[in-house]
């Protein structure tokens, strides 16, 4: 992989025997530095994220992209995802906090991740975040409880896990996770009608992060395919309608 990246006529190339990035060799970059140094390719970026939005524009369905903001924490490059016009993932009220420092807006953010601080719920509800991604019957309850409180409809998705094959799944995904909910146990079926019975939420999303370190488009066809029939059998059962598919993974 690191020779037919090199092999490019890009930002990372070979010229009189050194690796350059950009227009600096390594040599001049880690001569001031030291080693080990981490580098990012500022026009690498640009090229990876126009080649992801010209991807989601092609598409019939509107698309939006939220860069997952563990990626890197650097204000730097984090700041030209921000200028590029994309939107972030967060999960963790650090991360908020970052991406609201570096330009967010709460309409921009996801939140996503397990045992959030009420704190951070009731914040990012506040604030008026995109979506909050449920993980667990407590979530689910404590937003319940606030939307009752504050006398408003929050807007949710729910994080399920559909069970499939270990080719598929490949070593970092078990068939179980503390994760959301597992869709086989018919742990996920029960938390959308709770959801959809109570008076202060809404179900607006079906998030799904199954894959680490999977490559395969297979795999992900799988992994997309999984989530729709799920979110079919659902609408079908419920009579209800959930507008927004979110995946994640890699």
């Amino acid at each position: 992989a690191t020779r037919r990246l090199l092999s490019q006529d890009g930002p990372f190339h070979v010229e009189g025997g050194e690796v350059w990035i950009e227009s600096l060799s390594c040599r001049e970059i880690v001569k001031p530095l030291g080693t080990p140094l981490l580098v990012y390719s500022t026009a690498r970026l640009l090229d990876n994220i126009a080649e992801v939005t010209a991807a989601a524009n092609a598409f019939s369905c509107p698309i939006r992209i939220h860069f997952a903001l563990k990626a890197c924490y650097l204000g730097g490059v984090v700041s030209l995802l921000r200028d590029a016009g994309l939107n972030v993932e967060v999960i963790s009220e650090y991360e908020y906090l970052l991406a609201r420092r570096i330009g967010f807006s709460p309409a921009q953010v996801v939140v996503n991740g397990p045992a959030k601080r009420p704190e951070f719920l009731e914040r990012a509800v506040i604030d008026g975040v995109s979506l909050i991604n449920v993980e667990s019957l407590s979530e689910i309850a404590f937003l319940q409880s606030l939307g009752q409180r504050l006398g408003r409809t929050i807007e949710v998705g729910i994080r399920i896990n559909p069970l499939l094959s270990r080719r598929l799944r490949g070593p970092f995904a078990p068939p179980g996770s503390k994760f959301g909910f597992d869709v086989p146990s018919g742990e996920a079926a029960g938390a959308v009608r709770r959801i959809v019975s109570s008076s202060s939420l809404s179900l607006r999303a079906v998030h799904c992060h199954s894959y680490t370190r999977q490559y395969r488009p297979d795999a992900h066809r799988a992994h997309v395919a999984a989530v729709v029939k799920f979110l079919r059998r659902v609408e079908a059962d419920l009579g209800i309608r959930i507008p927004v598919l979110d995946f994640g993974g890699g």
